[in-house]
């Protein structure tokens, strides 16, 4: 089994920085267009997805992707040294941006496997869990005061939002959490394959 973790660079520059901008208000946060260009492309990230998948299918393994890393920025902080040219962001707004990503790769390739590691804390954990993430990950949280054991919050809130919607499974809560339960249902009574 494999897991490829993929970057938030391909989402495009245009749409990243109008995230950040324009619906975050990141003002100050700038990405570098040389980041895109050198970074994995939409196309090739796509034919790697379908080489992998078929190559772990022939072998009776699974493959997945896992979004996102963290997105390499202008260093605009006093920080880190000036010498500096990048930092990485992470946290809320990569989260955001790692969710548009995901609703882009989904749409390309609705079948592979996700995983998800972006700004993940226990106010956004439910809604990953909501969107069938296995695993969900997170690291920016816990380096927050309080560390590990902010953990026991993740599971009190999924717990609280299975229980609201009176499922008991991951897999019902999956299906019933977007209000999506019936829908779902009547495409694999229409095509049981």
């Amino acid at each position: 089994h494999v897991t490829v973790k993929l970057n938030p660079t391909l989402l495009g520059k245009e749409a990243v920085d109008g995230l950040l901008h324009d619906v975050l208000g990141y003002h100050d946060v700038a990405t570098r267009a040389e980041d895109f260009d050198k970074d994995l492309q939409w196309g090739q990230a796509l034919e790697i997805t379908d080489r992998l998948s078929e190559l772990a299918r022939s072998l009776g393994r699974r493959f997945q992707v896992k979004f996102s890393n963290t997105l390499v920025v202008r260093n605009h902080r006093r920080f880190f040294p000036a010498s500096e040219a990048v930092q990485y962001l992470s946290g809320q707004p990569l989260h955001v941006i790692t969710l548009n990503l995901v609703e882009k790769y989904r749409k390309a390739r609705p079948h592979v496997p996700l995983s998800f590691s972006a700004g993940v804390d226990n106010q956004n954990f439910p809604d990953c869990a909501a969107r069938g993430f296995t695993p969900i990950t997170t690291c920016t949280d816990l380096l927050r005061p309080g560390g590990y054991a902010r953990l026991p919050a993740y599971l009190e809130r999924l717990e609280e939002r299975m229980r609201a919607l009176g499922v008991r499974t991951l897999g019902d809560y999956v299906i019933k959490a977007c209000a999506q339960g019936q829908a779902a249902i009547e495409r694999v009574e229409a095509d049981p394959a």
